[in-house]
């Protein structure tokens, strides 16, 4: 299963065992609780993709947040590049009822 995982991770799934072995696995899953399970996405683009359509799907205005920190690279372009690879965003938009994780500590001048 870890290999599995691995190939997941970057991107890999070639052995049409792993790929049966996972189709196996895909079936609904409802808890009580209404935690929903977690899914593996072998690259960042996907996972972007799959958060925005669950953002669609979320009622309310949307909230959108700018990045503080863009770096100190003067070459715009180089600088966009850097950023790109990172996965933090310039712009986060939620809505009330998103999930949203904290990629590192925030600390405010006083």
């Amino acid at each position: 299963f870890v290999q599995m995982l691995d190939a997941v991770r970057v991107g890999t799934l070639s052995p049409p065992r792993t790929i049966t072995m996972f189709q196996h696995l895909k079936h609904p899953v409802v808890y009580k609780d209404g935690v929903e399970p977690t899914e593996l996405f072998p690259t960042c683009k996907a996972v972007n993709n799959s958060n925005y359509d669950r953002l669609l799907k979320l009622a309310g205005t949307k909230q959108i947040y700018e990045a503080l920190d863009g770096g100190t690279e003067p070459d715009v372009d180089r600088r966009t590049r850097l950023l790109g690879d990172l996965f933090a965003s310039e712009k986060l938009v939620l809505r009330l009822q998103a999930h949203a994780g904290l990629l590192h500590s925030v600390f405010r001048k006083r």
